[in-house]
């Protein structure tokens, strides 16, 4: 197969890292989410060898067997389960402590519910949970670290994500307004760390010359640290820049704004809502990769459309580079809010990722700038996500609630609420 080449080079990933907060880990029995072998060393490795060498029980869940891990070669489950023990045995830990799932490889996703009650069975008070990053480039990887969230979040226990394949894939921007904490190794953990890593012969080496771990992509390994995401609110996580950026990083346009019929829908019904008079400047968050601020500037002297993903914003900028009365920029409210001219605040699919007290409070300070008899337009979808703090109707009740508000006219549709008020 390809080499991978990752995306940042490994100096530009330290300077970056060189300052991230130590952490203690706790020497308490712990848990550990393996979507392939290899992951559980790659990623946690100096953390499991201390926690073992102190004595510290370690359940390691080998959720599949690595069997996809080339596609020229059949029967890898039967070299790679084998080359796991050995690398876990050299951690410390023993084949009794490991729990083969069996599910198959790359298909994580479809079995997340099974995942999850096989964590279930496991977790206990008292224990913690080490498991990949929800957004670690890999869909193994991502279904592995929902599960977690979730049954962290049941058990009440401590969840702290550990990294791989964002290093390769991913971008300082990935890692924006995330609180990650390091563990620095000693030398005799980093020492058995690359021992335990040797036992996947499988991965370091391939016929072709291409193995899957090349010397850059264990590089990360190699560091005299190993870097966590202590989790202490999972919902939350889903109102950060990483969460956004991680989305825009694996696709063009996540939730098809541009070509989806809902949303094409929804954006005619917005742009009905609005015509019938020109506006001087429209301010416009979240305004993802541009389709709809794009639309806005037929409406407009000038549009000040934001997002705080940097990828979403640079397509945005892209979109509308030939309107010369939009600006795009890469910022976040409230650094950034509505000027006193602003005559039109549209508020379309940003709303409900945040917490009750939080959105209001926010919706007011992008209010308060407006000048009295301003237009605020918010649009939001009905349906129900796992991401989302708040529902559709949620967002627009906490607008409407507002006395610096009046409805003015409104929609509702199957699959979205429009409802358009004017600044008191």
């Amino acid at each position: 197969m390809p080499t991978i080449v990752p995306i940042t080079t490994e100096y530009d990933w330290l300077s970056l890292l060189a300052a991230t907060p130590d952490w203690t880990p706790s020497l308490v029995p712990t848990i550990v989410l393996a979507p392939h072998p290899d992951d559980e060393t790659l990623g946690a490795g100096g953390l499991i060898a201390r926690l073992r060498a102190h004595g510290v029980s370690v359940t390691v869940l080998a959720i599949t067997d690595g069997e996809g891990a080339y596609a020229d070669t059949s029967g890898l489950d039967r070299v790679r389960v084998p080359e796991q023990t050995e690398a876990l045995a050299r951690l410390g830990v023993d084949e009794s402590m490991i729990q083969r799932l069996g599910i198959p490889d790359r298909f994580v996703s479809e079995h997340e519910e099974e995942l999850a009650a096989a964590l279930r069975l496991v977790a206990r008070a008292g224990m913690q949970i080490i498991a990949p990053w929800p957004y670690d480039f890999h869909p193994d990887h991502e279904a592995a670290g929902r599960a977690a969230a979730q049954v962290a979040a049941e058990a009440d226990i401590p969840l702290f994500y550990y990294l791989f394949w964002t290093w390769h894939r991913g971008t300082p921007e990935t890692l924006a307004g995330v609180h990650l904490t390091s563990v620095s190794l000693t030398e005799s953990e980093r020492a058995t760390k690359r021992h335990a890593l040797s036992a996947h012969a499988s991965q370091l080496s391939h016929g072709d010359g291409q193995p899957i771990l090349s010397a850059r992509l264990l590089q990360p390994a190699e560091r005299p640290f190993e870097i966590y995401i202590p989790v202490t609110s999972v919902p939350s996580f889903a109102s950060s820049p990483a969460f956004f950026e991680a989305k825009y990083q694996r696709k063009v346009d996540p939730w098809s704004f541009s070509s989806k019929p809902s949303e094409l829908f929804r954006y005619d019904h917005i742009l009905g809502a609005l015509a019938g008079r020109r506006y001087a400047s429209a301010f416009e968050p979240g305004c993802s990769i541009g389709v709809l601020t794009e639309r806005l500037a037929s409406l407009c002297d000038h549009v000040h459309a934001l997002d705080f993903s940097a990828t979403a914003a640079e397509r945005a900028g892209e979109r509308c580079a030939r309107l010369p009365n939009v600006t795009v920029e890469c910022a976040s409210i409230p650094d950034v809010l509505p000027s006193a001219t602003t005559d039109l605040l549209v508020l379309s699919e940003i709303g409900y990722y945040l917490p009750l007290a939080e959105w209001t409070a926010l919706a007011e300070a992008m209010i308060q700038p407006l000048r009295p008899g301003a237009t605020v337009l918010a649009a939001h979808w009905l349906g129900y996500s796992e991401d989302h703090t708040l529902s559709g109707d949620e967002v627009h009740s906490a607008l409407l609630a507002l006395p610096s508000l009046r409805l003015d006219y409104s929609e509702r549709h199957p699959t979205f609420r429009l409802d358009r008020m004017v600044r008191r």
